[in-house]
């Protein structure tokens, strides 16, 4: 039978709990803007009967970046090119 030390399962423990508190971070952030994002739209009479009208997919697109950005800068501390979006002369 094989043991393990008790530092791997807290490192592992530590891990899993540093990924959860980001993704739940992530989804509060996201759904938070997403609702801030369409006040505007309901308001413009922009969101039509369909599911998928493009002011609504608009709202939710641009909230899932702000949530994303917000993440990446301020929380993991990286730039935003790290998304896949490089901004400047690695975007061309």
């Amino acid at each position: 039978m094989e043991t393990t030390a008790p530092g791997v399962w807290r490192r592992f423990l530590l891990r899993i709990w540093a990924a959860g508190w980001r993704i739940g971070a992530y989804l509060l952030l996201a759904a938070a803007l997403t609702v801030v994002m369409f006040v505007p739209v309901g308001a413009a009479g922009l969101a039509s009967e369909g599911a998928m009208s493009f002011a609504s997919t608009a709202a939710v697109l641009l909230a899932s970046l702000a949530a994303g950005w917000v993440m990446m800068r301020w929380v993991e501390r990286r730039p935003f090119g790290a998304m896949g979006f490089p901004l400047g002369r690695a975007a061309a």
